[in-house]
């Protein structure tokens, strides 16, 4: 299973965490994008991995996250072809 952050209560998912940005005061950044579907979002690959993330963007930004299961398009058209299979 793959895992998205997406900042509570919105469609913006976290496209990048640096903790180490220095051009940032505390240094720290994080950026955001639009949209569930963006490619440019970063993807977990364990529910570990993405607490540990949203940990650190609380920590550089303060933001809330949801930890959001990740499922492509090839998923969703498995899905869709198993329940018209079953028809």
């Amino acid at each position: 299973m793959a895992y998205k952050l997406r900042i509570g209560g919105t469609n913006d998912f976290v496209s990048v965490i640096d903790p180490w940005d220095k051009r940032s005061y505390p240094p720290g950044r994080v950026d955001v994008v639009s949209g569930w579907d963006n490619p440019s979002a970063i993807i977990f690959d364990s529910l570990e991995a993405a607490h540990k993330a949203a940990d650190k963007v609380a920590d550089i930004e303060g933001f809330h996250t949801s930890v959001e299961k990740h499922i492509s398009a090839e998923e969703i058209n498995n899905v869709g072809r198993s329940m018209v299979g079953g028809l």
